[in-house]
């Protein structure tokens, strides 16, 4: 079991944002770069539609050309004693 900050890893998700609003998202099961959060934001420029999930189960789409950055956020579960 990966823990972080003793908190049990549920998985990851990477968030999209555009323009500082929050696009929607997409979850992982192992991380896909070293930093989270902010310091581990990086900048794109779609070359296809991306097709996340919002909250709510809603489907948002980022067009081809269009920029935008994602943030690796941990999804964390129940705390755990170390």
């Amino acid at each position: 079991m990966k823990t972080f900050n003793n908190f049990e890893v549920l998985g990851y998700d990477v968030d999209h944002f555009i323009d500082g609003k929050y696009i929607g998202s997409i979850t992982l099961q192992e991380p896909d770069r070293k930093d989270y959060g902010y310091q581990g934001r990086q900048y794109h420029t779609a070359d296809q539609v991306i097709i996340l999930k919002k909250n709510g189960g809603k489907v948002a789409k980022i067009k081809p050309g269009q920029k935008f950055y994602t943030e690796l956020q941990v999804v964390c579960g129940k705390r755990v004693e170390c």
